[in-house]
């Protein structure tokens, strides 16, 4: 399994100790679960393939819920829209007198 993490090195220089630890044990997860993938029934990938193809279903995911996430305050009442609630009409005072605009 060295032999084949070894092939497709992840090419990240980190001085953090943890971070080194984290990018092996991930290259690990990958290159077994490419093992298991080759053991079923799928046609057949290379592991640059099957590394290329996980990125991209993950980068795929994370586009889609930043899609889904709503920004903002969340309302405290289901119902409450910004439709129930009209705009107040913008005015202006000059010399003691209202202007509507």
């Amino acid at each position: 399994m060295d032999r084949l993490i070894s092939h497709y090195p992840h090419g990240f220089k980190n001085k953090k100790w943890y971070l080194r630890i984290f990018f092996q044990f991930m290259n690990i997860a990958i290159v077994n679960a490419w093992i298991l993938y080759r053991q079923s029934p799928n046609p057949p990938l290379f592991l640059l393939r099957f590394k290329a193809s996980i990125a991209t279903s993950l980068t795929q995911l994370n586009s889609t819920a930043e899609r889904l996430k709503k920004r903002g305050r969340p309302s405290s009442s289901p119902c409450a829209s910004p439709a129930q609630f009209p705009n107040p009409k913008k005015t202006k005072t000059a010399q003691n007198k209202t202007i509507q605009i």
